[in-house]
C-alpha cells in the first residue's frame, strides 16, 4: 500500500515541478524547486552524498560529499533531474526506499504546492488513510521529538495515535496537516496544537524537520 502511494506522489510531484519550473520557492528555507528535486535525486541515488543529508550537521566531510553530489546533479539541468526523480531509486536502494518514501514525497509535494499558493488537496482520503497508518507505526521514531514529553495525534474522525508518557501535546488535523507540523512546516500546517503548556512549548520550538 505505501509503495503504491509513494509512486503516485512521486509522479504528481514531478508533474508539478515541470508545471511550475525550476526557480519557484518551496517551504524548505532557501531552496527552489530545482534544489528540492536535486535533493531527492541525491537522497535516492548517491551512496556517497546521501548520508550527509541526515548526518552532515555532525560530520562536515559527509556534508561536503552531499554538497558535491548536489552540484553534480544540478549541472545536468532541471528536466534531467526531474526525470531522475520520476524514474525512482536504483536497485541498490530500492528495497529500503519503499519503506521510507511515502512520507518523504507527501511532505515535499506539499512543500512545493503550498509555497506557491496552493492549499490543502481535496478528495484524497485514501492517501490520508495510508499516511495515518504509517504514522501509527512510525510516530515515536520521528526525528527530533522533545525528550520528556508524549504526543497524541488526532484525526477529525476521532482516531488517535498516542506515544510517550504525559505531559503530552495533542496535534489535531488530517494526517497531511499533522505531518507538515511534525516535520517543521508549522506555518503551512492546518493542524491545531493543544495540551500541556510545557509540551506545547517544547514541540513548538523543536526541530522535527524532514
Amino acid at each position: 500500500m505505501a509503495e503504491h502511494f509513494d509512486i503516485r506522489e512521486r509522479h504528481l510531484l514531478c508533474d508539478l515541478f515541470l508545471e511550475l519550473g525550476p526557480d519557484v520557492p518551496t517551504l524548505c528555507e532557501g531552496w527552489t524547486a530545482f534544489d528540492l528535486a536535486t535533493h531527492l535525486v541525491v537522497r535516492e541515488r548517491s551512496l556517497r552524498g546521501g548520508p550527509g543529508i541526515l548526518l552532515g550537521d555532525k560530520f562536515p566531510a559527509l556534508a561536503k560529499a552531499t554538497e558535491s553530489a548536489q552540484e553534480r546533479e544540478h549541472a545536468k539541468g532541471f528536466p534531467a533531474v526531474v526525470g531522475l526523480v520520476r524514474a525512482g531509486p536504483p536497485l541498490a536502494t530500492k528495497l529500503i526506499s519503499k519503506f521510507i518514501n511515502l512520507n518523504e514525497f507527501v511532505i515535499h509535494h506539499e512543500d512545493l504546492r503550498r509555497a506557491n499558493g496552493r492549499g490543502p488537496r481535496q478528495g484524497i482520503d485514501d492517501l490520508q488513510d495510508a499516511l495515518w497508518k504509517l504514522y501509527g507505526h512510525a510516530a515515536r521514531l520521528t526525528p527530533g521529538l522533545p525528550k520528556g514529553f508524549g504526543m497524541e495525534l488526532k484525526r477529525p474522525n476521532g482516531s488517535t495515535i498516542t506515544t510517550g508518557k504525559a505531559p503530552r501535546v495533542t496535534i489535531s488535523g488530517e494526517p497531511i496537516e499533522i505531518g507538515l507540523y511534525l516535520f517543521g512546516r508549522h506555518g503551512a500546517s492546518k493542524a491545531t496544537v493543544s495540551g500541556d503548556p510545557a509540551a506545547v512549548a517544547a514541540f513548538g520550538g523543536a526541530d522535527l524537520g524532514l
